[in-house]
């Protein structure tokens, strides 16, 4: 459920089709600014908060990663 929600608000917040679970951020065309407001809509859709575990990382971030780290709150 999770990976089809993330899927989801990426494709309605910047139009993209996520394909491969592994493919990062970066290669998605989400930068840095792009990337924050990826993770708020994510934290205000799911209802979790992991900004600031993933905001380090920002862009480089997989779409696994970022699963990952939702499935650890």
């Amino acid at each position: 459920m999770i990976e089809k929600d993330i899927k989801s608000i990426i494709n309605d917040s910047f139009g993209i089709i996520v394909e491969d679970i592994d493919e990062d951020l970066k290669s998605l065309g989400i930068d840095s600014l792009k990337f924050v407001q990826l993770s708020l809509e994510i934290e205000s859709r799911l209802g979790v908060s992991f900004f600031e575990k993933a905001i380090n990382n920002d862009s480089k971030l997989t779409i696994a990663e970022i699963y990952k780290m939702i499935d650890l709150d």
